[in-house]
């Protein structure tokens, strides 16, 4: 319901969509489906963008050095998925504890720098690590010297791993 004095104001990103907003950053007419409601009022995407940039400041060698730091501890968490695994039910208060201090030593080897995909990277390297491990450590323990096929194992080694990964994915956020 504009005046008729002013012409009407379409959407940068919806040229079809007639619109009464304005980013409060720019002043680019956006439409409700572009806008990012704020503590001071709507914004568009690129606005929104554009600040959180200032967050992730972490270059490819902080990465990298994070991203080899999560290989090594996944490794290591999937031997322990095997043993914690063992003890059923712990899993589930340990897991929490060991998955938010792999989180905080990569945090720590990444520079205690931020990147954007960095939480879903580090999640990543530490469940393929972990399951990589805790896999090889259950057929050499379990099937090939025992010849038994132990499915409660397997599953709270699985649950564990997963735990560990939820929380270090936490951490990294």
């Amino acid at each position: 319901m504009q005046s008729t004095t002013e012409p009407p104001l379409y959407c940068v990103n919806h040229p079809d969509v007639e619109t009464l907003l304005r980013c409060n950053r720019c002043g680019k007419p956006i439409c409700l489906k572009c806008a990012v409601h704020t503590p001071v009022g709507y914004r568009c995407r690129e606005c929104v963008q554009g600040q959180q940039g200032v967050f992730y400041t972490a270059t490819r060698s902080h990465q990298v050095a994070g991203s080899v730091v999560a290989v090594v501890l996944g490794l290591l968490v999937g031997v322990a998925a095997y043993f914690v695994g063992q003890l059923s039910w712990i899993a589930l208060f340990v897991a929490p504890v060991i998955g938010g201090l792999v989180g905080e030593a990569i945090f720590r080897a990444s520079g205690r720098k931020r990147a954007r995909r960095f939480p879903w990277i580090g999640g990543g390297l530490v469940a393929s690590g972990a399951l990589v491990t805790f896999l090889i450590a259950y057929l050499i323990f379990r099937v090939l010297s025992y010849g038994a096929f132990d499915l409660w194992l397997l599953l709270w080694g699985l649950v564990f791993v997963a735990l560990v990964t939820a929380a270090v994915y936490a951490r990294l956020k």
